[in-house]
C-alpha cells in the first residue's frame, strides 16, 4: 500500500512537471493573453474584483471573472511574470489529467490509466494549457462536474457529496465562461435519461436542492453587475449568447467554410497522436442503439462528446479551444480501444510516445525563442530601447497590445482618429482634450498620416519618437511629456 502511494505521488509530480515545462519562457502573445493578463493586473492594482477592466476607463464584460481572479491570485503570490500568469492553466491541466483517471475508474476501471495518459499526451489539451484563455479552467470545472454526476449515479452509498460536487463545479464552470459551461452536464443528463440502467438513479443528482447551490456560486457576480448597470442584461443575452450562436457579429469563422477550416484541423491535429485509434474504432462493429444505451461506460462519454460537438458545429462563433472540454470524453472513448490493464506498449511504442511528449514540450521552448510579431515582450523591449515607453500607451486605429500592461506597467488604450465606435475605444479628440500627461501614441504606417493631420487640426501636433518598427511608429502629442 505504501509503495502504491509512493508511485501515485511520483506520477502526480511527473504530470505537474510536464504541465509546468517552459511555463514562463514565452512572452505574452496578443491578443488573448495580453487581454486576460491586463484585466487581472488591473484588478490587483485597483482592488476592484467585480468590474473587469482592460484599462482605467474601459470595462470588459465578455467573460465572467473566474479566470481573471485565478490569474490575479497567482500574481499576488508569485509576482507579476509570465510564469505566475500561466500557472492556473498549468494546474488546471494537471488536475484534469487526474480527473480523467477518476472518471475512467467508474466507467471502465480496467482502462482508467489509459484515459489519463491519452488526455495528457494529446496535442490540444497540452498546448492549449500554455495559452492564456478561459478554456483550460473551463475544462477542469466541466470535468469536475462530470465526475460528480457520474459518481452520484454509479458509486454506492449516499450520493450527497457527489451531487454537491456536481452542482458546485457546475457553478464554477458557469462563472468561468457562462452558458458554454453547462453543455457537458446537459449532454450527460440526456445520456443518463436515455440509459435504462441509469434512468432510475437520476434522483441521486440532488436536482431539487442542487440548483440552489449552483445559483449561490454562479449568480452573485452577474446580479451585482446588472443591478449596477441594468443594460448589461441585454448585453449578456444578446452579444455574448445570441450573437455568438446565431450570427457572425464577432467574426470568428462563421459559415460552412469557418466550420471546416477551424474545427476539422482541430479535431485531426488536436487529437494526435491517439486520434488515429478513434478513426480505426469507427470501422469496428458497434452494438446497436439498444446495446449502446444499456452500456453506461460507452453511452455516457459518447453523448458527452457528440451532443456538445453538434452545438459547436451549429454555433457561428468558432475557435479551436472552444472544443477543449470535449477532449475528456474523447480520451475516455479512445481508452476503450486499448487493452485492459495498466498502459502497455511495445518498446518501440514507448519510444515513439516519449519522442512525441518531447516534441510537445520542445514546441513550448521553440515558441519562446522564435521571433513572433505577436510577442508583447519583444514590443516592450523595443519601446524601452527607443525611449517611447510611457505611463499610457494609445493604439490608434489598431487592436491594443494589452500584454504591455505587464511589461511596462502602462495603461493601454485604443483610439479612433474620428469618433469612437464601441465601448472599448475613445475618439482622438477626447484623448487630446485631456490635460497633458506621459503618453505615447502607437500607430501603423497606414494610419500615421491621418493621425498627424487630425492631431494638428486639434491643436496638438505629433512628433515622432525613435525609429519605430516595420509594423509600428510611435508619436507623442505636443504638451505631453515623460520624466
Amino acid at each position: 500500500m505504501r509503495l502504491f502511494g509512493a508511485r501515485i505521488a511520483l506520477l502526480a509530480l511527473l504530470v505537474l512537471a510536464y504541465s509546468l515545462a517552459f511555463q514562463g519562457a514565452r512572452g505574452l502573445f496578443t491578443t488573448d493573453e495580453g487581454r486576460y493578463s491586463a484585466v487581472a493586473l488591473n484588478m490587483l492594482d485597483s482592488g476592484d474584483f467585480v468590474t473587469p477592466k482592460l484599462s482605467h476607463d474601459v470595462a470588459h464584460f465578455s467573460k465572467p471573472p473566474l479566470t481573471y481572479w485565478a490569474i490575479a491570485a497567482s500574481v499576488a503570490v508569485f509576482g507579476a511574470n509570465e510564469w505566475a500568469i500561466r500557472l492556473p492553466n498549468a494546474l488546471a491541466f494537471a488536475l484534469t489529467v487526474w480527473l480523467c483517471f477518476a472518471i475512467g475508474r467508474r466507467l471502465d476501471p480496467a482502462r482508467a490509466a489509459w484515459a489519463a495518459l491519452i488526455y495528457a499526451s494529446m496535442a490540444l489539451p497540452y498546448l492549449g494549457a500554455h495559452w492564456l484563455s478561459t478554456d483550460t479552467l473551463l475544462t477542469l470545472f466541466e470535468t469536475l462536474a462530470a465526475l460528480g454526476f457520474i459518481a452520484a449515479l454509479l458509486d454506492g452509498g449516499r450520493p450527497l457529496r457527489q451531487a454537491a460536487l456536481l452542482w458546485a463545479a457546475l457553478g464554477l464552470a458557469f462563472l468561468t465562461k457562462g452558458p458554454p459551461g453547462l453543455l457537458g452536464i446537459a449532454a450527460l443528463t440526456i445520456a443518463a435519461s436515455t440509459c435504462p440502467p441509469l434512468r432510475p438513479r437520476l434522483g441521486r443528482l440532488g436536482a431539487r436542492w442542487g440548483w440552489l447551490l449552483w445559483l449561490a456560486i454562479a449568480a452573485p457576480w452577474f446580479v451585482v453587475l446588472i443591478v449596477q448597470q441594468p443594460d448589461l442584461l441585454g448585453y449578456f443575452l444578446q452579444d455574448e449568447v445570441a450573437a455568438r450562436v446565431l450570427s457572425d457579429k464577432h467574426g470568428r469563422s462563421p459559415g460552412v467554410i469557418g466550420l471546416i477550416s477551424v474545427y476539422l484541423p482541430t479535431l485531426l491535429l488536436g487529437s494526435l497522436p491517439w486520434g488515429v485509434r478513434a478513426i480505426g474504432a469507427l470501422r469496428r462493429p458497434w452494438p446497436g442503439l439498444s446495446g449502446l444505451r444499456n452500456e453506461p461506460g460507452l453511452w455516457l462519454p459518447l453523448l458527452w462528446l457528440l451532443l456538445p460537438l453538434l452545438v459547436f458545429f451549429l454555433a457561428q462563433s468558432r475557435m479551436p479551444l472552444y472544443l477543449l472540454p470535449l477532449w475528456v470524453p474523447l480520451a475516455l472513448l479512445i481508452a476503450r480501444t486499448m487493452p485492459p490493464g495498466p498502459p502497455t506498449l511495445s518498446r518501440g511504442g514507448w519510444a515513439l510516445l516519449g519522442l512525441w511528449l518531447a516534441l510537445l514540450i520542445a514546441s513550448r521552448g521553440f515558441a519562446a525563442q522564435a521571433p513572433m510579431h505577436t510577442d508583447d515582450r519583444e514590443l516592450a523591449r523595443v519601446l524601452r530601447a527607443q525611449g517611447a515607453d510611457a505611463a499610457e500607451l494609445v493604439f490608434v486605429e489598431d487592436s491594443p497590445r494589452f500584454g504591455l500592461r505587464l511589461y511596462l506597467g502602462a495603461n493601454i488604450e485604443r483610439a479612433r482618429i474620428n469618433a469612437a465606435t464601441s465601448r472599448y475605444e475613445q475618439g482622438l479628440a477626447d484623448l487630446l482634450a485631456e490635460p497633458p500627461q506621459c503618453r505615447t501614441f502607437i500607430v501603423k504606417p497606414r494610419s500615421e498620416h491621418h493621425l498627424q493631420v487630425a492631431a494638428a487640426r486639434l491643436g496638438r501636433p505629433m512628433r515622432t519618437l525613435g525609429a519605430g518598427t516595420g509594423r509600428f511608429h510611435w508619436y507623442r502629442a505636443q504638451g505631453d511629456t515623460c520624466p
